[in-house]
Parts: C-alpha cells; sequence; structure tokens
C-alpha cells in the first residue's frame, strides 16, 4: 500500500502544510521521491538477493551484479529499502537489465525490527561509511522541515525527483503480507507538472 496522498500542488503548498502541523520540526523528515524502481537488497545466511517492490527477482538484473557480489562481503545479514535509478531516466532502467549501465540505488531504509526511522537510518548510514566498497549506493538525502530551501534547491538539481516522502522520525517500519503497510506516518507529495 502506497503513502497517504497530501493534497499539495506546489512546493509553496508544502510549506504552508508545515507551518500548520502542531509539532512540524522535531517530527518529521523529508525525502525525495525518486523516479525508479523500489528495490530491496537482501542478505540472509549468506544468500544475496535484490527484489523489486512487488517481489519480482532482480537476480538477472546485469547493472546490479556489482553491487549484489559486494554485499556478499560484508559479514552481517541485512534487508535495504531504497530506489534503483539510472541517472540517464527511467526509460534507460530496462536496458540496465540486459547490459551493464551506471545505476544507482539510493538507500532510505533499514528493516531492523523495533527500532525507530531515525535510529534505522543512523545504522545505515554507519555502514555505508564503514564499508565504501559498496558500487553505486548512497544515502538518499533528509532534511528537517526548517531546511526547506535546501530541499527545493536540491530537487531543482536532480531531475528524478517525482515528489517527496514526509515520514515521521519516531515511526517504525510495519510489515504487511505483501511489503509496507500504509500508516499516517508517512505521506507522499507528488511534484505536478
Amino acid at each position: 500500500m502506497q503513502p497517504r496522498l497530501l493534497p499539495v500542488r506546489s512546493f509553496s503548498d508544502l510549506v504552508a502544510w508545515f507551518r500548520d502541523q502542531p509539532d512540524p520540526t522535531g517530527s518529521w523528515q523529508i525525502e525525495p521521491k525518486l523516479d525508479g524502481w523500489r528495490v530491496q537488497l537482501l542478505k540472509r545466511h549468506g544468500q544475496v538477493a535484490a527484489y523489486t517492490r512487488h517481489g519480482q527477482s532482480l537476480a538477472e538484473f546485469v547493472s546490479l551484479q556489482p553491487l549484489l557480489a559486494a554485499l556478499q562481503q560484508l559479514p552481517f545479514d541485512l534487508a535495504w529499502d531504497g530506489e534503483l535509478i539510472e541517472p540517464a531516466g527511467r526509460a534507460r532502467l530496462i536496458a540496465a537489465r540486459a547490459q551493464l549501465r551506471p545505476v544507482q540505488v539510493w538507500l532510505f531504509d533499514w528493516l531492523l525490527p523495533g527500532l525507530t526511522l531515525r535510529a534505522r537510518q543512523a545504522q545505515l548510514a554507519q555502514v555505508l561509511l564503514r564499508y565504501p566498497f559498496l558500487p553505486g549506493t548512497q544515502l538518499v538525502p533528509r532534511w528537517d522541515p526548517t531546511q526547506l530551501d535546501q530541499v527545493q534547491t536540491w530537487a531543482q538539481a536532480m531531475p528524478q525527483v517525482e515528489g517527496w516522502v514526509l515520514k515521521r522520525t519516531a515511526s517504525y517500519y510495519r510489515l504487511g503480507r505483501l511489503g509496507p503497510i500504509c500508516t499516517p506516518d508517512w505521506l507522499k507529495v507528488k511534484l505536478w507538472a
């Protein structure tokens, strides 16, 4: 299930929405919603896999093979959630299945039970600093609502931004039978052309 869609049509609407919140700065963070494919990277008992949000295997995805091989070298199990993008655009992801293309995986969560979003993302950041050999991976940037000017500047420089996801920093990742459960803790803001 997708996050709830906020009724905003512009960046200034987003600023106004935050001004109307009882405690906008301490409880929310803003992340870009990138135009790519949702991907979950998994390592369990030495086996590495990548799946789309619909559970389709990306094992034959040639452009992910260097990253999957690097994940194999990590000394722990993992379940990471992110967005697979091709810098030349989403349409190029199809070509990246059969040929080596410069894909990137922008990571936004580590699915660790019992930890808040802030704690999960802090652990993910520590791993990426400790193991910088993971090709094409980077953290999705996050801002608090007092940094809306930085959010807008970043979005203008990044053509793959298709919107924003607002997340409560004290929220927990909830899974249902088919994936994440929609909660009021995640709100999606779609950019309108």
